[in-house]
């Protein structure tokens, strides 16, 4: 009475932390539980992470094609580069705003007052024996933006400039994909 189609798993939750220099990119673990609709039996392989610098010539281009692979990590078996997932997994979960995240990569050498978006997508192993190839959730699905520079040291006032900020400026890096 219906058509049950492949699907990758969900995108994982995702917390960007910046400090000098650097951003940490924290997600959860959501992902790895995901039961393919299809086969009913668990479908999780690994996690890509993309990274886009957002500046003034790219202002006007969309994050599909702004966003660049910068880590690919993938349980250790016959499917995918067998990276492993040790090399982000955190040793115990870190609670960040009362969410806890399982994973993180840092990104470091960034430039400190520049705009950085952040995704980690969720992809599949794939259906060999159904000539289907690995599935992977959508990277703009958990976009998340962070500025690196110096760490405040509290207990001062902020001023904010342009006053008023306007969201929505041509700065913001919001492109045709929205």
């Amino acid at each position: 009475d219906r058509y049950k189609l492949p699907e990758p798993p969900p995108p994982p939750a995702i917390k960007l932390v910046a400090g000098e220099s650097r951003i940490d990119v924290y997600w959860d673990n959501t992902a790895e539980s995901f039961i393919d609709p299809v086969t009913g039996e668990p479908d999780f392989e690994g996690y890509k992470i993309y990274r886009a610098r957002i500046t003034q010539e790219s202002q006007n281009t969309g994050l599909r094609q702004l966003l660049e692979l910068v880590g690919q990590y993938d349980l250790i078996d016959s499917v995918g580069y067998n990276t492993g997932l040790d090399f982000v997994r955190l040793a115990e979960p870190e609670t960040l705003d009362g969410v806890p995240y399982h994973y993180k990569f840092t990104a470091d050498n960034l430039l400190n007052g520049w705009q950085y978006v952040f995704s980690v997508s969720a992809f599949d192993k794939g259906d060999p024996a159904n000539n289907l190839e690995s599935l992977e959730s959508s990277n703009l699905l958990n976009v998340g933006r962070a500025f690196p520079g110096p760490v405040s040291a509290g207990g001062r006032e902020v001023a904010v400039f342009p006053n008023p900020y306007r969201a929505n400026s041509l700065w913001d890096g919001r492109g045709d994909d929205g």
